[in-house]
């Protein structure tokens, strides 16, 4: 399938997180680290102190590199000496502090990664900096392409609340850790990772997670997934809930989600209904499976619509041609003999009820279509079928707790078309309750943000 979001997603490498590491290096520095023996010593003034002998050690491969001419290769080549005098916490802590900034000299990754693990190990690096080490240990591990202990040390950074203030979601470590599963076609485990996050840290309305859920969103499109996907696209549309994430929210959903011409009729209405239709062959497809002899007056609403979209035109479009022809016979039909179609859904059977209510919502009296398809049900007629457009008619006229309800009661190919109902008459409610001052996001007018 088609990519849905081509920003690029990558996970950012060495330029990067070089500079993030210096940072880091240049703090360790005050803990001791390439000061001589002797200041070492000094500096560990309370416990836990180095040993002695792990002292002797240090202090001539700490020498080859704070004088004038330092020997970086020559220390760096020495590590495993110091590594063998490790005695207690205290030389583990400035033996990784060394690592880290004589790998950073002589550009070795892995040794700047084994030096703050070392500094973890320890437990002396200070509460407030231990995220930022697991997030920069992952960083490491992930340049050198050891891609399962980088999302290991970048899991650690979250559970240990670290939050990437920069602004740019490519480098939080949610975004890495799923980015990397997903690079590698493991997306059941970027699903298992994702999932809960943003369960967890869901912020309606806001957009904060929006680059995260499409990057679930575009996993799920591409294993071909519709139960992932309508997850995420549920998941976009409350995350902003504007006319963008509606739209490409609903089209994954119409994608991924092959139905029969009954349910996908109210696919169309929904989109229409959210202000997303803007393709000539979604029209096309609202209009097939509606059927302009059954429901003229609100197909014929529908074909205006893509008149001033200029998706149709009225002369040399055969297909506006054919269909206004149509429109235009039976909608004066229907409106005519609307008290005998009222009559005869009354007293009739269920089919009788179910084409009342489809009469009577062309019409746009959506209160009393609502009560001819729980008669239908009722009746008989197929229920999953006859709530979700109870539920429907119920949200046009603006009865958002009876639609809520009707919605509850259907199941099987209607299932995830009613969902998707019902999370926009919920959506609808919660503005009617919000204060006056308060916008409906999804009625904005200010132009929708870019989906790439």
């Amino acid at each position: 399938m088609n990519a849905l979001y081509h920003a690029n997603t990558a996970p950012r490498k060495k330029s990067r997180f070089t500079l993030l590491l210096a940072a880091v290096a240049a703090g360790a520095m005050s803990a001791g680290a390439l000061l001589p023996q002797t200041a070492l010593a000094q500096e560990a003034a309370s416990e836990p102190t180095n040993s002695q002998s792990f002292l002797q050690v240090y202090g001539p491969i700490a020498n080859t590199v704070t004088g004038e001419t330092k020997n970086w290769a020559g220390a760096a080549g020495r590590i495993p000496e110091l590594k063998a005098a490790m005695k207690n916490r205290k030389d583990r802590h400035a033996t990784g502090n060394f690592m880290l900034i004589v790998g950073g000299n002589v550009n070795d990754d892995r040794m700047r990664r084994e030096g703050i693990e070392l500094m973890l190990g320890s437990g002396l690096v200070p509460a407030e900096d231990v995220a930022r080490f697991h997030y920069y240990s992952g960083s490491l591990a992930y340049n050198y392409d050891d891609t399962d202990p980088a999302r290991e040390s970048w899991k650690r950074a979250v559970d240990a609340g670290y939050a990437d203030n920069d602004g740019d979601v490519f480098n939080d470590p949610q975004y890495l850790i799923t980015q990397s599963f997903v690079q590698e076609d493991r997306q059941s485990e970027a699903f298992e990772f994702l999932l809960p996050y943003l369960e967890a840290n869901a912020a309606p309305g806001t957009g904060q997670n929006d680059r995260l859920i499409r990057l679930g969103l575009q996993a799920a499109i591409d294993t071909d997934d519709a139960q992932m996907g309508n997850r995420f696209a549920r998941m976009l549309i409350e995350d902003g809930n504007t006319v963008e994430t509606w739209k490409v929210g609903l089209q994954v959903v119409a994608m991924m989600n092959p139905m029969d011409e009954k349910p996908e009729l109210e696919m169309y209405r929904l989109m229409r209904e959210a202000g997303v239709i803007t393709q000539r062959p979604e029209y096309i497809r609202y209009i097939e499976a509606a059927d302009p002899r059954l429901m003229s007056n609100e197909l014929d609403d529908v074909l205006a619509e893509g008149l001033r979209n200029d998706l149709f035109q009225t002369s040399g479009d055969q297909y506006y041609m054919d269909v206004k022809q149509v429109i235009d016979t039976r909608k004066a039909t229907d409106v005519r003999e609307l008290d005998q179609t009222v009559a005869e859904g009354r007293n009739g059977d269920a089919a009788s009820a179910r084409i009342a209510g489809d009469i009577l919502y062309s019409l746009d009296d959506y209160e009393q279509a609502a009560g001819f398809y729980q008669l239908a049900a009722e009746r008989g007629y197929n229920g999953d079928a006859a709530h979700t457009r109870a539920g429907v008619a119920h949200t046009m006229a603006g009865n958002y707790a009876e639609a809520m309800s009707a919605f509850d009661e259907v199941g099987g190919e209607y299932a995830v078309i009613a969902e998707f109902w019902a999370l926009y008459a919920q959506s609808k409610m919660a503005a009617v309750s919000a204060p006056a001052s308060v916008a409906e996001p999804m009625m904005d007018d200010a132009a929708p943000a870019s989906a790439t």
